[in-house]
């Protein structure tokens, strides 16, 4: 439903502005949603119940049980995170990045996150055209995701998703949800950026080559300033 790169993982406010946002692109909610007990998934459940109004639409599971989602995450980095790991990893240890460095932290997340986010991107439309096999459990349904979520009669199955107003979401929005930075870094370094770009006539990368050459190329503009 959406996959997306941020600055944290655990703020519940910006994983409860993640939720809402996929809850107004597809125009309501789910009839039940399970995850674990992690502190970043707190303000979830109070969302999903208040548009459900009732206890019944949140479950809480041992991360371990959620095979489904975790075998996801070991196939998202065979298909290219584990690349981007062993990039950062590399970058670490050549001290061409320095982590303890506010500055070189702020650069590399508006240098890399929008190339990240539109790979993720591009992984979750894959995602959802693969086929799925057959398989013996009659709640795992065969085919290919964006059919079987579309149209749901292909497969016998119903529609489960109950509308919500718009009206009710952004009373939801300012209440629990928050909007991570689009760079992941702060507005003050983005503006900076942004002037030391414009003066150099960089833009903004579309590969992991393009990101390097705007990290460094930062990294050294601003150590002369």
């Amino acid at each position: 439903m959406w996959i997306e790169v941020g600055s944290t993982n655990n703020d519940p406010f910006v994983i409860a502005q993640y939720y809402l946002d996929c809850v107004r692109q597809v125009g309501g909610i789910p009839k039940i949603i399970r995850a674990d007990c992690g502190t970043e998934n707190v303000n979830v459940p109070v969302l999903q119940r208040f548009f459900h109004n009732q206890d019944q639409s949140f479950l809480y599971g041992k991360s371990s049980s959620n095979q489904r989602i975790e075998a996801w995450w070991g196939i998202l980095k065979r298909g290219g995170m584990a690349w981007w790991i062993n990039f950062f990893k590399d970058l670490r240890d050549s001290r061409l990045y320095i982590e303890d460095n506010v500055i070189e932290a702020e650069c590399l997340k508006f240098c890399f996150m929008p190339v990240i986010r539109e790979e993720l991107h591009k992984f979750a439309i894959q995602w959802n055209l693969h086929k799925i096999r057959p398989s013996r459990n009659a709640e795992s349904p065969s085919g290919r995701p964006d059919l079987l979520y579309h149209v749901p009669d292909l497969t016998g199955a119903r529609d489960l998703m109950m509308q919500v107003s718009h009206e009710d979401v952004d009373m939801a929005e300012q209440l629990c949800g928050v909007r991570s930075p689009e760079h992941g870094c702060s507005e003050e370094f983005v503006e900076l950026a942004s002037l030391i770009m414009q003066e150099r006539g960089h833009t903004m990368p579309t590969s992991p080559d393009n990101a390097l050459v705007l990290f460094c190329s930062l990294i050294d503009d601003i150590a002369d300033i």
